[in-house]
């Protein structure tokens, strides 16, 4: 009569050892996806994830055809095979573009056209200059084909991608754009002389 209360209670634990393992499992199961991205779980974004499409050195720029501020259109691929490019992206073209519409006229001379690509209009911007083409990609399609736009602010980024005259990159820079004078240097250094060869380097 003894063994009784031993055996019920050998029962009693191994049912309640049972109970605790779904449970267990459960929860387990309900924590395992933080483990993909929050960074209490660990989980780490890849350093580039937030600019898509981003464009390497090498890489052939993709085709594009954007309005102008004169009101013409400008195919990127119309000038292929003639001249480089530099392609400068910004959110709004509230720089001092009449010196970059200088450098423009120089950089001209060496084969070099300089493109701005702007989201957003200013008022106060000229219709034109004879060697600088200000593009309008209010959507950022073209920025995010190149890699020049925040996925998480929806903005486009500041950047510089300097394409030799097959179209391929030979420079970029994403978070910045130089001023005119390191725009003409970096230019005319990258691709005037020397993306030719395939020894561009900077000093």
């Amino acid at each position: 009569m003894r063994r009784l209360p031993i055996s019920l209670f050998a029962l009693l634990l191994l049912c309640a050892v049972a109970g605790r393992a779904p449970a267990q499992e459960k929860s387990s199961s309900q924590s395992s996806p933080r483990a993909s991205g929050s960074s209490d779980a660990g989980g780490q974004r890849l350093p580039d994830s937030r600019y898509l499409g981003r464009l390497l050195i090498g890489d052939d720029a993709p085709d594009f055809e954007l309005p102008s501020s004169d009101g013409t259109r400008f195919r990127l691929h119309s000038i292929h095979g003639l001249e480089a490019v530099a392609v400068v992206f910004v959110q709004r073209p509230d720089r001092d573009l009449a010196s970059y519409a200088s450098v423009g006229d120089s950089l001209r001379q060496d084969g070099i056209r300089v493109l701005f690509v702007c989201a957003e209009r200013t008022s106060n911007v000229a219709a034109s200059w004879p060697n600088l083409w200000l593009l309008y990609d209010h959507k950022g399609e073209v920025a995010q084909r190149f890699g020049a736009y925040d996925v998480v602010t929806g903005a486009t980024v500041p950047a510089l991608f300097l394409l030799d005259d097959t179209g391929h990159v030979r420079f970029l820079a994403v978070g910045t754009v130089p001023d005119p004078k390191d725009l003409s240097t970096l230019a005319a250094h990258v691709l005037a002389r020397d993306w030719k060869t395939g020894t561009a380097k900077l000093d």
